[in-house]
């Protein structure tokens, strides 16, 4: 699906196989603000909830132009698509937040990949500033959050890697860009700044989990260094006894990925999911 300049919403809709079979470019959907992008993605105002992209050449999200505004991306799953799930890389307002996304098998156990490999979970760039909660990004060979420009809050994310990858993976890269992070948990990676506009991240309550690098957590405040304790590898809400339990103050988001209200103990929990 190719949006032009145009302002739809999208709902509840399946996007499936496309482009990937024989290097056939394209992805999940198309928007662009003059011309056809290679990948999957949307531009100009759209309000895109509750969808699910499975097995395309990239998952959504690919904009070019002077302005976009993004009032919702809500509620949409992401699996097994190869390369980019979510591509911005105009200067953008709106929000992001619940949606997941996952790389693909393949994508997951490649040994080597680098920065052009399009294997990155969300790209941030050209001074795109949405604003971002409860999102889970899991597996992405180069980096699961890559943010290029301007100033963008990361509230109540779950960011996770394999711990039994070949290679050092990145939660967050933040290149030419500021970075607030709060109420998040960021396991098996690194979070790395560099670039001439780049400023020291703003890291509060978050938890990040990576024995490789020893067990300080993170420079900032009320930052925790420690195993998060999820259900699974796959399931990743929070056991009972997990150090990101009741560990955040109020940030201003009142509900978790799935909808349960925000705090269910004396605290909120940190990542995308609220233990009920």
């Amino acid at each position: 699906m190719l949006s032009h300049t145009a302002r739809p919403t999208v709902r509840d809709n399946l996007f499936l196989d496309n482009g990937h079979t024989n290097g056939a470019p394209g992805g999940g959907m198309g928007s662009d603000y003059g011309y056809t992008m290679g990948y999957g993605g949307w531009a100009s105002t759209s309000t895109v909830e509750d969808n699910r992209f499975e097995g395309n050449r990239a998952g959504f999200a690919s904009l070019y132009g002077e302005s976009f505004e993004l009032p919702s991306w809500h509620g949409n799953v992401l699996e097994d698509n190869l390369g980019t799930g979510i591509w911005i890389d105009a200067p953008t307002r709106g929000q992001i937040h619940a949606n997941l996304a996952r790389a693909s098998a393949d994508d997951q156990v490649a040994s080597e990949r680098g920065a052009g490999s399009a294997s990155i979970g969300m790209v941030l760039g050209y001074h795109a500033e949405p604003t971002l909660h409860n999102n889970v990004i899991v597996g992405y060979p180069w980096t699961n959050l890559l943010i290029g420009g301007g100033r963008v809050t990361v509230d109540h994310h779950t960011l996770v890697h394999d711990p039994d990858a070949d290679t050092l993976r990145r939660v967050i890269e933040v290149q030419n860009a500021e970075l607030v992070l709060r109420n998040s948990i960021l396991a098996h990676g690194e979070l790395i700044t560099y670039g001439e506009g780049v400023a020291t991240p703003e890291v509060h309550s978050t938890l990040w989990f990576d024995p490789r690098f020893g067990s300080e957590p993170l420079p900032g405040t009320g930052n925790l260094h420690a195993d998060p304790r999820f259900v699974s590898p796959e399931d990743l809400r929070l056991e009972t006894g997990s150090p990101a339990r009741d560990a955040g103050p109020d940030v201003g988001v009142r509900t978790d990925i799935v909808g349960i209200s925000r705090p269910q103990g004396d605290g909120f929990d940190l990542g995308a999911y609220e233990h009920p």
